[in-house]
């Protein structure tokens, strides 16, 4: 009898709130981590939001900057002065650099930009001009040595139905000899005169000619310190000086 009171005596008691409070601890955890997982996804999506707002603001920029590349250039084609087409050219590429920068941070391919755009080929451009004056020019040269050598036959024949002292002396090939040996005599003159210049000048002879690529120089100057006025009253006065030069040089007869 006095054992059996002495185990019920030593036994543990476990009060029944201990669980309810358990259980409570649990539920509130659980309610905290839905919570917690609650506050990040919206976390996540306020980042995903950013994210793509972020993205749209930096397609909108990569739109912009290519299009106000493609502006710059069509006004650097359309313009005739060399000043505000570097400038607009060097505002391009720097346009073009920026997209550039957008698309790798967006992982797009970047399009190749055209620096001129094609035209049409019946469409007029300076270049296709300079063509046709070239073309032009030795068309006129055939044509011109064509009728020299028909017109030295029709004078060969015409001079069998003459006396001798009536014939006429066409030019021949003496005549094209003569004038080959005056454009041999002019192109050394050229030379010639710039040995003079280095001779008497040096620092002149190095202005027009800068061998070593140093210093200040008639290309550099005539490209980046003269206006467009400047460089056409420049122009026109050194051509008009070539052509009154080889009309005083005319020397062959026949």
């Amino acid at each position: 009898m006095n054992t059996a009171n002495m185990i019920e005596t030593e036994s543990p008691v476990i009060p029944l709130n201990r669980f309810s409070d358990t259980a409570q601890a649990e539920a509130t955890a659980q309610a905290q981590i839905a919570q917690a997982n609650a506050m990040l996804e919206q976390i996540n999506q306020q980042r995903e939001r950013e994210r793509q707002e972020h993205e749209s603001q930096l397609l909108k920029e990569y739109d912009g900057r290519l299009k106000d590349a493609k502006f710059f250039r069509e006004d650097a084609r359309k313009t005739d002065d060399m000043e505000e087409k570097r400038r607009l050219l060097l505002l391009a590429s720097q346009d073009e650099d920026k997209a550039r920068e957008i698309a790798a941070e967006l992982g797009l391919n970047m399009p190749v930009v055209d620096a001129g755009e094609k035209t049409p080929w019946w469409q007029f451009t300076h270049s296709k001009m300079a063509i046709f004056q070239v073309v032009g020019i030795l068309g006129l040269l055939i044509f011109c040595y064509q009728m020299f050598v028909g017109y030295q036959e029709r004078i060969v024949e015409m001079n069998k139905s003459l006396p001798f002292d009536k014939q006429l002396q066409p030019y021949d090939e003496t005549s094209i000899q003569k004038f080959f040996f005056e454009k041999l005599v002019q192109f050394s003159d050229l030379p010639t005169a710039l040995l003079m210049v280095f001779l008497v000048v040096p620092f002149v002879g190095f202005y027009v000619l800068p061998f070593f690529g140093f210093g200040r120089n008639i290309y550099t100057e005539f490209k980046e310190e003269l206006t467009a006025w400047q460089r056409t009253k420049i122009t026109v006065s050194i051509i008009l000086g070539f052509l009154f030069y080889l009309a005083l040089s005319h020397l062959v007869k026949p």
